[in-house]
């Protein structure tokens, strides 16, 4: 039964010996008497002194013999019942250790230095400050007390059998931290709470299996501690992602859902996967794409800003390497010998319309040229081709604007486009010379 507290409660005894204690009535009309605040039975904290002497126990009232029974001894010179004798007073009061833990609640105490075995129980408040710096290995505390602690200084908190810390780790403070410690039986001491000073999250390491920060209804999925300087995301009790200083692991597929769908997947073009092994680096810095099928919509893609058209670079079943816009090849490299072949169906095609031009005109008039780019080096190997500029009004089909992302804007020449040019000429120049065997004949 628990211990019943009553202010103004004291009576006189005229007991003798060590039995119970017989209640004589108040010793004054301003005290009351122990009948008329506890019931039969109930149990109260007792003081009796007298003639110069005391003692302190917990008592069990008898309203039938109006007494009290003698039950548990608190204080005491000789650890045994006080034999009473003459008139002595009984009080409902607080027993000396009683007032001494009273005392301590809602203290700041005095300081404490950290030593290896810190005592906490004899502090002179139940909010001390730990000075020093000493490591802290064991800690002194009466099973079910309680003591807040400040650390002044950085010092390391050692788990073990009788020092009790969260996650089962060593704690190393920093000025402003406070912990909670609570002591159990056996000498044991649990610290029960932890707050960084820079409100920093003080969490045990965890596993994949069991992360430190997880879910309530997905526990084997979170956040944990995989090693020093080294985290881990669990998914599902394994480890999916590893963060570390070297960089960042993934196990299985890496995908992105900005402007694709879960899968890389755009529909009616190209598409970069994660399967069977992704998009990956080699450890000597090679960039690899593993294709999971072959055809126009697997390989590597290259989408415009606004995300209307694709240029991707695929591998075909031939082992080829193919160029496609959007859902259509226009081009493959011959991957034995790296020569391009463009498209040229067709099928593909519409408008159609043979050349008139006077291809024989553009053969004459067309001035062959070497130069260096701006961007060369004087001495270096100089290049041979055509100025855009001259062949544009010669083969305006042949000569191409270019502009980048609003650089100025640049002509190029299209050089197989001049081959059926050249093709004209020839035939031209086979009517002249027919023309000029048949006159001869």
């Amino acid at each position: 039964m628990a211990l019943k507290y009553a202010d103004r409660v004291a009576e006189s005894t005229v007991a003798v010996g060590t039995g119970d204690v017989f209640l004589a009535g108040p010793i004054d009309a301003d005290h009351d008497s122990f009948a008329n605040q506890f019931a039969d039975a109930e149990t109260m904290p007792v003081v009796v002194f007298g003639g110069g002497k005391w003692m302190t126990f917990e008592g069990r009232y008898n309203s039938g013999a109006n007494s009290i029974t003698r039950i548990n001894f608190r204080d005491s010179s000789t650890g045994a019942p006080l034999a009473l004798s003459g008139t002595m007073t009984v009080m409902c009061a607080w027993g000396a250790a009683d007032a001494l833990a009273l005392a301590k609640f809602d203290q700041h105490g005095a300081d404490v230095a950290s030593v290896s075995t810190v005592n906490l129980e004899a502090t002179t408040g139940d909010l001390v400050d730990i000075t020093g710096t000493t490591a802290i290995t064991a800690i002194t505390l009466s099973d079910g007390h309680e003591r807040t602690v400040r650390f002044t200084g950085a010092l390391t908190l050692t788990n073990g059998a009788s020092l009790v810390l969260p996650g089962g780790a060593n704690i190393v403070t920093a000025v402003g931290d406070f912990a909670v410690f609570r002591g159990y039986g056996s000498g044991v001491v649990r610290c029960i709470g932890y707050t960084r000073a820079d409100a920093a999250i003080l969490t045990s390491n965890g596993s994949a299996a069991a992360p430190s920060h997880s879910f309530a209804s997905d526990p084997d999925s979170g956040l944990y501690r995989v090693g020093a300087n080294n985290v881990g995301i669990a998914v599902n009790g394994a480890k999916a992602v590893d963060v570390k200083t070297s960089g960042v692991d993934v196990t299985g597929r890496l995908t992105s859902s900005d402007g694709f769908d879960t899968s890389y997947v755009k529909s009616n073009s190209i598409r970069v996967t994660a399967d069977p092994s992704g998009a990956k680096f080699s450890s000597q810095g090679d960039f690899a794409i593993m294709q999971t099928a072959d055809g126009v919509s697997n390989g590597l893609a290259i989408f415009n800003g606004t995300n209307t058209h694709v240029v991707g670079l695929l591998m075909g079943s031939d082992t080829n390497i193919y160029l496609a816009y959007d859902t259509t090849t226009i081009g493959r490299f011959n991957s034995a010998g790296g020569a391009y072949t463009a498209l040229s169906d067709r099928n593909k095609k519409k408008s159609i319309a043979y050349y008139e031009g006077d291809a024989w005109d553009v053969l004459r008039r067309g001035v062959p040229v070497t130069y260096l780019l701006k961007s060369q080096e004087l001495g270096a190997r100089r290049n041979i081709g055509f100025i855009a500029q001259d062949m544009r009004e010669l083969v305006p089909e042949a000569v191409t604007e270019m502009n980048l992302d609003g650089d100025e804007s640049v002509l190029g020449i299209e050089y197989t486009a001049l081959i059926p040019v050249l093709w004209k000429a020839l035939q031209q120049a086979q009517k002249r010379i027919e023309a000029l065997e048949a006159a001869a004949d």
